[in-house]
């Protein structure tokens, strides 16, 4: 299950696997939108899309999604380290 987790999420574009990094961060589409400079129209279409590919009915499944395949980690990493 966690190889086709990580398959899904692979599939992800750059903006949407941005967009899933942040949903796991517990963030709305409103600080999404701001941090990424784009709308929340746009945000909302992003996390339609990823529960739409990774087959999950909420944030919460995306997020759990993510961290199951380490993505949050990888994330935070390069937020502490500067990258």
């Amino acid at each position: 299950m966690r190889a086709q987790l990580g398959e899904c999420i692979a599939a992800l574009s750059d903006r949407e696997t941005e967009v899933l990094a942040l949903i796991t961060g517990d963030k709305t589409d409103r600080e999404i939108a701001r941090e990424l400079g784009i709308g929340e129209r746009t945000v909302r279409a992003h996390v339609s899309r990823i529960l739409l590919k990774l087959g999950v009915a909420s944030r919460v499944g995306a997020a759990v999604a993510a961290t199951k395949v380490g993505l949050a980690q990888d994330v935070i990493g390069r937020d502490r380290h500067g990258g």
